[in-house]
């Protein structure tokens, strides 16, 4: 099981999830049946708001490289975890 990437400040709400080379992305999300807010062409990437049904799966695939909690990132975010 792969474990979230968490972040010590407020978040979205929203996942970003890292899907490994050689997973087909859009093969993917329709054998899933997920829908994300933001797809990346770039990146074999995507961000979304996932129920913990859909959370646990995406933890549980072997597709999945990694996901993290989207932070809001903030100037005073930044000064508390960045050393001088």
């Amino acid at each position: 099981m792969i474990t979230i990437q968490t972040y010590d400040c407020e978040t979205t709400g929203s996942h970003g999830v890292i899907l490994k080379p050689h997973v087909d992305k859009e093969a993917f999300l329709s054998r899933h049946n997920i829908t994300p807010s933001s797809n990346f062409n770039v990146i074999n990437a995507f961000f979304g708001r996932f129920d913990q049904a859909t959370i646990e799966l995406l933890r549980a695939s072997p597709d999945v490289k990694s996901i993290s909690e989207d932070p809001i990132v903030s100037l005073d975010t930044i000064r508390h975890t960045t050393k001088p």
